[in-house]
């Protein structure tokens, strides 16, 4: 940009190269032909489903560091298939009326955190959200032990 190098402003002459290099207009009026201006519109995803879930099939794995690994041996366990989100979070506080602190009461107000991950949630939270899961999805719903989440989570490794 041209700058006025005594006053360090920038002259009348660069502003309107520049308003013409983004398709403004003095006064931000769009020059006639111009696109019009991208308005955002608001996020209304939906939250995956709560009974989404992958069998671990009984057998086998590996878990453990590189270099530490071990093998466990694992029933076959249903483990959801995203991971607890905040509309799913916010639901739950909703129907069970349960108290939660204000950095999590503030992510499940707002829309646009809606369908992403919960978190700032204690473990009490957890398991009373997995109660209140197993009475709505007519099975019963726990959280995974590391060695389930970890056999899960490498696959075929």
């Amino acid at each position: 940009m041209l700058r006025d190098r005594a006053r360090g402003t920038t002259s009348d002459a660069t502003r309107e190269a520049v308003a013409g290099w983004l398709g403004l207009a003095p006064h931000g009026a769009r020059p006639f032909g111009s696109p019009a201006p991208i308005v955002r519109q608001p996020v209304t995803r939906e939250p995956p489903p709560l009974d989404a879930h992958v069998k671990l099939p009984a057998g086998s794995y590996a878990v453990g560091e590189p270099g530490e690994e071990r093998r466990v041996e694992l029933d076959s366990v249903l483990l959801g298939r995203w991971p607890v989100v905040n509309a799913h979070a916010r639901r739950f506080v909703e129907e069970t009326r349960r108290g939660v602190p204000a950095v999590l009461a503030a992510k499940l107000a707002d829309s646009q955190l809606a369908d992403h991950p919960a978190t700032d949630v204690s473990l009490a939270d957890a398991l009373a959200f997995c109660a209140w899961a197993t009475e709505r999805l007519g099975r019963d719903v726990r959280l995974p032990t590391g060695d389930e989440w970890e056999a899960l989570a490498r696959g075929g490794d």
